[in-house]
């Protein structure tokens, strides 16, 4: 027994010892990061601290402190299960189990103060984080704002290429001066040889190889396919295969260069973007001849004006490589030394000419008249827009105000404000009229999807505009989302900035108790959607593939599908609500609330709401039945939330309220069944004989095929009219919906038998009586009127 004892306390210290040492160097490692990151606060308050450095110190730290609370919560889940195995204290319980829970709740204090802590060390680092962005914003609106001197000053002109030319002069790298040549090894003619051969590569490939292509699958396909319903989709394969020959001569150019082994910072640095600038330029420039063409209009642009497409192409390109040259110049004066005045003297003159670019823009991409007058002409709506596209009015007045703004201050000293506001405006208007571009690929493609899946909504001018619209707003959605964190970088904010707001959009912000996220709101709507059309397809199979077979009645299986489409949209509408994180004991206090308001103020909704619930279960009115009501008389064609649709006999529709129904008294001539009897009266004259008259409208009946054997056709003496002997022909048919055809024919039949047989039909007779008196009377008056 002794032996046991002292085993089962040796196991339990073997398995309490480490977790401890485990513990304890989680809880030192908290106690660190504590440390550091108030070491970074205090590199904070310091006279002229590195923001850069500080916030990378802090973004790595949080890395680390994120990966730290990830162990320290798992090792503290395991204790708390491991504490709650034990159980709690029980008198009488064995030391050894004491020890084992005291161990245990020791365990999970510290990791609970680990965990305290490290939250605090996150909370640190988010509030460090958010006082150097906003330390680097002011200093960069500071930057941005403070006036230098003026660009128009000689002198600074002087001094900018004077300090320039003397630092570029100058600058060493180890004692070696950086225009110097430097290679490890000397350069063979081997590798001259081939640098050369590589660069009669990229000779052919830029000019001999580009100009084929050009002319043998570039145009032919935009002569093909420009008015199809993938277009845009086309006239990007055209752009790609446009650029692919001068991309693969810059990329046989920058290896004949890598051959040689040029070693200096100069020409790493060409390298890293002297590369990068042509060919972005050689994209975007196979794009505007593509899209920007008048020969081949091509949507979202649709330049049929060669003057304008000729234009407006020259100017984008100008831009784009005033822009390539800003970045390359500000690479390069970076490299050498950060020449104050030269910077300025760039920063000016780049503003000057983007101000001078953008107002033409503005000016120049306008509708013209012919254009203007003939944007209401229809065109293609659905797959293709032919309008022109030009810049709105109002964005146009804008950028020629910033241009304006931009040019003036560029000269008078705000050169780095003017900078920084025409770049932008450049780089946010390209990213625009690039999305402009995916937007109609992406719309065209999923136009020509929807196409397929929905082809039956396509025959209706109004289903194909309602797929044009949610197909639409399903792709500008889609386009916001992907420019949106570009435009914020090209604005002006950090990445970090820009991820951290991506991540409260995904995970969400709290307002209250209730925590609201974009992925959440999505992913509901997506859920409703999804349900939503699964409630439609599982109608349209019922209807189409099970009620069809069983041969139920239509008016059935309309009450059937629609009790179906209820049932998907409550189901839908709860999942999607609860997909967002409402509580539903909530909303039932919400209804609770609302249902005294709709008792007073919705009265008449809800009434009709539940009248079309008993008319969809109870079934005296179904789509199909010939009634008749106060509001007129014709066939149930559809039963909705709210009311009837009645088709009446000349084709107009009757929308009938439910409650109308319920309340009123309607006749139903097909409720049960659709056997109805049709009354045929007929008149003769008093000369004819009763008995040969009900004989010959007995043998009427038997000529018709609608008229039913059974029951049996009656023939009734109904009395004695003014005019003649009246009887009524009485016949049942299986199909009400047919009485008046049925009765066309039956008085069709009666005529051409009473023609035959010499009956007469009489009309109307009256005997007018005059006495004698009256006649006196009106010879009188006669004679009075003579006289």
């Amino acid at each position: 027994m002794t032996r046991s004892v002292i085993a089962f306390f040796m196991l339990v210290f073997l398995l309490v010892e480490p977790s401890m040492a485990q513990v304890r160097e989680l809880d030192t490692r908290a106690a660190q990061q504590t440390r550091v990151i108030s070491q970074n606060a205090v590199e904070l308050t310091t006279s002229s601290p590195d923001l850069a450095e500080i916030r990378s110190a802090l973004a790595r730290q949080r890395e680390n402190v994120v990966s730290l609370e990830a162990e320290l919560v798992a090792l503290r889940d395991q204790t708390q299960d491991q504490l709650s195995r034990i159980g709690e204290e029980v008198e009488g319980e064995s030391a050894s189990v004491s020890a084992r829970r005291n161990a245990l709740q020791s365990e999970l204090d510290t990791l609970t103060e680990a965990l305290t802590r490290t939250t605090g060390n996150l909370d640190e680092i988010d509030r460090l984080q958010s006082e150097i962005d906003d330390l680097r914003r002011r200093e960069f609106y500071k930057g941005l704002v403070e006036r230098g001197p003026m660009l128009v000053s000689p002198s600074i002109w002087s001094d900018a290429f004077s300090g320039f030319g003397e630092k570029y002069g100058t600058l060493t790298e180890g004692g070696t001066p950086v225009l110097e040549l430097q290679s490890d090894e000397p350069i063979s003619t081997l590798t001259w040889i081939q640098s050369g051969a590589v660069l009669v590569l990229a000779l052919l490939f830029a000019i001999p190889v580009r100009r084929y292509l050009n002319q043998k699958i570039v145009k032919p396909l935009g002569d093909d396919d420009r008015t199809g319903a993938l277009s845009a989709v086309v006239g990007l394969v055209r752009a790609f295969i446009r650029a692919l020959p001068s991309l693969l001569g810059l990329f046989a150019l920058y290896h004949a260069t890598a051959m040689i082994s040029l070693g200096s910072d100069v020409l790493r640095f060409a390298d890293q973007k002297l590369w990068i600038v042509p060919a972005i330029l050689i994209l975007l420039e196979a794009v505007s001849r593509i899209f920007m063409s008048s020969r081949a209009p091509l949507p979202p642009f649709n330049m049929d004006s060669r003057r304008m497409s000729g234009l407006v192409t020259t100017l984008i390109l100008t831009m784009v490589c005033v822009v390539g040259v800003d970045h390359l110049l500000h690479a390069e004066i970076n490299l050498f030394a950060g020449v104050e005045d030269a910077e300025l003297v760039r920063r000016g003159i780049v503003a000057i000419l983007l101000a001078g670019l953008v107002f033409f823009t503005a000016r120049v991409w306008k509708l013209e008249k012919t254009d203007a007058a003939a944007e209401g002409d229809e065109g293609s709506p659905l797959l293709v827009d032919n309008r022109a596209f030009a810049i709105p009015g109002v964005i146009r007045t804008g950028l020629t105000f910033l241009s304006v703004v931009s040019l003036a201050g560029a000269l008078f000293g705000y050169e780095a404000l003017a900078h920084f506001v025409m770049t932008r405006v450049v780089l946010i208007g390209g990213l625009l009229l690039l999305a402009l571009i995916a937007r109609a690929a992406l719309k065209q493609v999923a136009l020509v999807v929807t196409g397929r899946v929905f082809r039956s909504k396509l025959s209706s001018e109004t289903g194909a505009d309602l797929i044009d619209f949610w197909v639409s707003l399903f792709v500008d959605i889609l386009v916001i989302a992907a420019i949106a964190p570009i435009a914020l970088l090209l604005v002006g904010l950090e990445w970090e900035v820009v991820r951290r707001i991506l991540t409260t959009m995904a995970t969400g912000f709290s307002i209250g108790p209730v925590r609201i996220s974009v992925i959440q709101i999505l992913i509901a709507i997506a859920v409703f959607v999804v349900l939503v059309m699964l409630t439609r397809f599982v109608q349209r199979t019922a209807e189409k593939r099970v009620l069809s077979r069983l041969r139920v009645d239509q008016g059935i299986q309309t009450s059937l599908k629609t009790l179906i489409g209820y049932v998907g949209l409550v189901i839908a509408f709860i999942t999607g609500v609860s997909m967002l994180g409402f509580d539903l004991s909530s909303l039932a206090i919400i209804a609770g609330a609302l249902s005294v308001g709709i008792g007073f103020g919705l009265q008449s909704i809800v009434n009709n709401f539940v009248s079309g619930l008993i008319l969809l279960f109870e079934r005296p009115i179904k789509v199909g039945d010939w009634v008749v009501t106060s509001s007129g008389e014709g066939i149930v064609k559809k039963i909705s939330v709210r009311s009837t649709e009645i088709e009446t006999f000349e084709r107009s529709s009757i929308l009938v309220p439910n409650s109308e129904l319920i309340a009123n008294s309607v006749t139903n001539w097909t409720h049960k069944n659709r056997l109805g009897r049709v009354n045929i009266p007929v008149g003769v004259s008093y000369n004819e004989d009763p008995d040969r008259i009900i004989a010959l409208l007995e043998s009427i009946p038997a000529k018709l095929d609608d008229v039913l054997e059974v029951p049996e056709p009656q023939v009734l003496f109904m009395g004695f009219g003014d005019s003649s002997l009246d009887f009524e022909l009485r016949v049942f048919i299986a199909d009400v919906q047919k009485s008046i055809i049925t009765r066309s024919k039956v008085r069709v039949e009666i005529f051409k038998l009473f023609r035959d047989e010499n009956v007469e039909i009489p009309f109307p007779q009256r005997d007018l009586h005059i006495r004698s008196s009256d006649i006196g009377d009106l010879n009188t008056s006669r004679d009075d009127k003579q006289s």
